[in-house]
């Protein structure tokens, strides 16, 4: 039978065996090189047949052997709670609540000193562990933590009802100096404010605003006329150029001449020296000038009170000046 043009071409592979042409040797190497063919439908079947009936022959003595192991197990519990054997084994288990949750390390540490953990145990918990004589009466195993666990919730009540007050902030801090110094600089309520500034310190001993409160204390000390209080808080208090601070400090110097002028002058040099403020710089000049006229320093005394008449012929201690100068600076020229 003779091939039609249009017929497609034949594979090597399927050429029949045993040929001698070089076609034929092809078609030999080809057909050994090739991957066997899958196994058809019907070998499938039968294959997934098998393994089906192999798992349900598998299934069927692992469900058997569960159910009589439940069956088994129920019936054990049932017969050791009839006899009453389950009860006297579980009060023995945990004889004390505290000891229950113990951790592995602190069990090993029990059981290398057993004199210390003795020692620790409260009274109680010791009655408690100790059975009585007799037959062991049968105690529900629910019960025994029991009262810790209501211990446990009462706590947690209490620290609910009774919350801890609230750490203060800084507004806080605030609020309370500018109600003390409301007290002192509107109010002129000395006393009040005093007490109030007492408060603050003691409330924040290392707050933002101590130094603040340290200064205002000094004003209301000095509005009551406490003089000596005054002059202790001052001692304490480091002073700095500023104008405020600087003011103390010539009220520091005049506290201190009526019982120092030595420590008096090295206030009043301090402000001479770096301030410019005419009002305090008439009040340290005249001070420094009294206070060496007091300790004999009589040129330095008339050169003191000499300036101080040339800058402040008109100022709050002119007259005292021009009578200590009549009467004892003639003899002191200007160089000392």
């Amino acid at each position: 039978m003779s091939q039609h043009t249009d017929d497609p071409i034949p594979r090597w592979r399927d050429r029949p065996r045993g040929g001698e042409a070089a076609e034929d040797r092809a078609a030999a190497l080809i057909r050994g090189a090739l991957v066997p063919g899958e196994p058809d439908e019907l070998r499938l079947a039968r294959i997934g047949q098998r393994s089906r009936r192999r798992s349900r022959s598998s299934l069927v003595p692992r469900l058997a052997f569960t159910a009589l192991f439940l069956v088994v197990g129920a019936a054990t519990v049932l017969a050791a709670r009839g006899v009453g054997w389950l009860d006297r084994i579980l009060p023995a288990a945990s004889p004390v609540p505290v000891r229950a949750h113990q951790p592995k390390h602190s069990a090993k540490l029990a059981s290398a000193a057993p004199a210390a953990v003795t020692d620790v145990t409260p009274p109680e918990a010791t009655e408690a562990a100790a059975p009585p004589p007799g037959p062991t009466p049968a105690v529900p195993a629910a019960e025994t933590p029991r009262p810790r666990r209501h211990a446990h919730v009462s706590r947690r009540a209490a620290s609910i009802a009774s919350p801890e007050p609230p750490a203060p902030t800084l507004s806080d801090e605030v609020r309370a100096l500018d109600q003390a110094i409301g007290l002192l600089r509107r109010d002129r309520n000395a006393g009040a404010a005093l007490s109030a500034l007492d408060a603050f310190l003691a409330g924040y001993p290392h707050g933002v605003l101590n130094r603040e409160a340290r200064l205002a204390r000094v004003d209301a000390l000095l509005m009551l006329q406490r003089l000596d209080e005054a002059q202790t808080a001052l001692e304490t208090l480091p002073l700095d150029s500023y104008r405020r601070e600087t003011e103390l400090q010539v009220i520091r110097g005049e506290l201190r001449a009526r019982s120092n002028c030595a420590r008096a002058e090295e206030d009043y040099s301090a402000v001479l020296a770096r301030s410019a403020d005419a009002a305090l710089v008439e009040r340290a000049l005249y001070g420094r000038g009294a206070c060496r006229a007091k300790r004999g320093d009589g040129a330095g005394a008339a050169e003191d009170l000499r300036r101080y008449l040339e800058r402040f012929p008109d100022g709050a201690h002119a007259a005292r000046a021009r009578q200590w100068l009549e009467s004892a600076g003639q003899s002191f020229t200007r160089g000392g």
